[in-house]
């Protein structure tokens, strides 16, 4: 899961280095907190927030693809699309994401956000598929539409705008 992986190794990081400040530096341990509180509150905090807030949305949905449908079940409800019913897929992403700079541990967090011709939209999460550009990949196969939101990565349905590539 490379979602947790990015803030789980900062705040892992920042113990270390709290650590290693009190032990090797000769830094009081209050001193060092003063330290350490804001920088997790800073690097790590929102990655947490965003990794609950997923598996939130994720919690009891299913998708099951093949070659001519997908099934989209959350709880009890289940719904089949064929490819032709999809109108358009929205990537949400960071603007920082695979370019080497960390934001506060949201990089990893993305989506796809899907929008059927019958006016329902869904989502697929990178905790419900952990390569989703490889989903990108079998979805761009099937001839749908797929724009990219560089900047976003939250749960809103509007559909994209002609600006996005």
């Amino acid at each position: 899961m490379k979602s947790a992986k990015s803030w789980l190794f900062v705040l892992i990081l920042l113990i270390g280095v709290a650590y290693l400040s009190i032990r090797y530096l000769g830094i009081e341990s209050k001193e060092s907190l003063w330290i350490l509180i804001p920088a997790i509150l800073l690097t790590v905090f929102p990655g947490m927030v965003v990794q609950l807030w997923y598996t939130q949305k994720s919690r009891g949905t299913t998708i099951e693809l093949e070659d001519s449908q997908l099934t989209y079940s959350k709880d009890d409800y289940s719904v089949i699309y064929t490819y032709n019913d999809i109108e358009i897929i929205m990537c949400n992403k960071t603007a920082s994401y695979n370019t080497g700079r960390y934001t506060a541990g949201l990089e990893r967090f993305w989506n796809l956000q899907v929008f059927t011709n019958d006016g329902q939209t869904f989502f697929i999460t990178c905790l419900m598929y952990s390569d989703l550009d490889e989903l990108i990949a079998f979805f761009s196969e099937k001839r749908i539409d797929i724009k990219v939101n560089n900047g976003s990565i939250g749960f809103k349905n509007s559909k994209p705008t002609n600006e996005l590539k």
